[in-house]
């Protein structure tokens, strides 16, 4: 086991050397953990891995909670040789409350919409996660803030999203019917309305390809007149269907905390919600047989198990490494979390210019002014005759 943090992979490890995984994770995933031919060791940290050390941002549920990466190998003797079976690699993106790192019922954190969480090495929020069609959306923030009523939004690629309407809902002043539009230059490509606020604080959540959107609150003006809406708009936005490959060979699960062990699910009810801390990739590909110095076995085209004899002594070692790079696109101001470093695009500088005087008068006709005999580069001014 590895982790973000070595205490996370710590807190994997009972007592007795074994994982804190079901027996039957997912159908055999890291099976037969709790068999004592098999023990579980901690590797500590990957450096490279991300921790996210506030998963609400916005602050929508109050807290200061963390999420880290954990991965998971199982390694067997196979006829005196190494190898690693179907289901027996892991990965797993798990929120946890603030401080804490052993996992337990008391010390991971339930999965909502807007929360933020690592997703191989970058930073995403969840958008939605559908018990009916088994899928949780992750997209990259775009914009969170407020939007007034008919505004809209450009998210990149001609999409826009917009506030078509906010109206309020039954008697309540705390509840508001609010309708969402996706549009893809300029049409209409998607929308929803629903109930958000209230007692039960609902949300609206929707997702069309790149674009994912959470409305987590809505109010009016004093005047009634105008209506506001608390949003989350992404990019980049992934629909991970549970149980379908991600990538080839890495099927997509929802991790649960199932009584302080581990649990991988691909198909989950509305009930697992209120039980989904995180999310998992699952290696579903060909046994990696006969391994040896020098093998290498990728994990989800993130990082590597690497064995390796480097003192030639018949002693064989093995460790994850990572030599991943993420590309990132800010604007001012903008950062980005990924590969456990914050980076923020402070200022662009460009090469000064130097001023030019002008002598008056400097306003003239367009007539009077000719490009072909200008020794300057020139800015008309003016009106509709310009």
């Amino acid at each position: 086991v590895a982790a973000a943090d070595s205490d996370y992979a710590k807190g994997f490890i009972n007592g007795s050397d074994k994982l804190k995984v079901t027996d039957e994770l997912a159908s055999g995933s890291i099976q037969d953990v709790n068999d004592s031919d098999f023990n579980a060791t901690s590797l500590g940290d990957v450096s490279t891995m991300l921790k996210v050390t506030d998963i609400d941002p916005s602050d929508w549920y109050s807290n200061d909670d963390d999420a880290g990466e954990v991965v998971f190998t199982r390694i067997v003797y196979d006829s005196d040789k190494l190898s690693i079976d179907e289901d027996q690699i892991l990965y797993a993106s798990i929120a946890y409350k603030n401080d804490e790192d052993v996992f337990n019922d008391n010390n991971t954190v339930t999965l909502k919409p807007g929360m933020r969480i690592p997703f191989l090495g970058e930073e995403y929020a969840v958008v939605k996660i559908d018990d009916e069609d088994d899928i949780i959306y992750l997209g990259k923030e775009a914009k969170d803030g407020v939007l007034k009523e008919g505004e809209t939004f450009a998210v990149g690629n001609g999409y826009e999203v917009k506030i078509a309407s906010i109206l309020k809902s039954g008697d309540t002043s705390t509840e508001y019917s609010v309708n969402v539009q996706i549009l893809k230059d300029g049409k209409v490509v998607k929308e929803k309305t629903d109930t958000v606020g209230g007692s039960s604080s609902a949300q609206l959540k929707l997702a069309y390809k790149d674009v994912g959107v959470v409305v987590n609150d809505a109010w009016e003006d004093i005047a009634g007149t105008t209506g506001y809406a608390e949003v989350l708009i992404t990019k980049d936005t992934k629909a991970l269907e549970l149980g379908e490959e991600y990538i080839p060979d890495w099927e997509a699960y929802a991790a649960l905390n199932n009584s302080d062990k581990l649990e991988i699910k691909k198909d989950i009810t509305e009930s697992d919600k209120a039980n989904i801390i995180g999310i998992a990739l699952k290696y579903v590909g060909d046994k990696k047989k006969k391994l040896g110095d020098r093998d290498e076995v990728d994990i989800a085209n993130y990082l590597k198990l690497v064995f390796d004899d480097e003192d030639k002594n018949d002693v064989l070692k093995v460790k994850f490494l990572m030599d991943e790079s993420k590309e990132v696109t800010l604007d001012i101001g903008q950062k980005a979390t990924v590969l456990n470093a914050e980076v923020r695009l402070k200022d662009i500088l460009a090469d000064a210019q130097q001023s030019v005087k002008l002598t008056a008068p400097i306003a003239k006709l367009d007539s009077e002014v000719s490009l072909d005999t200008a020794d300057k580069n020139l800015i008309l001014v003016g009106g509709p005759v310009v």
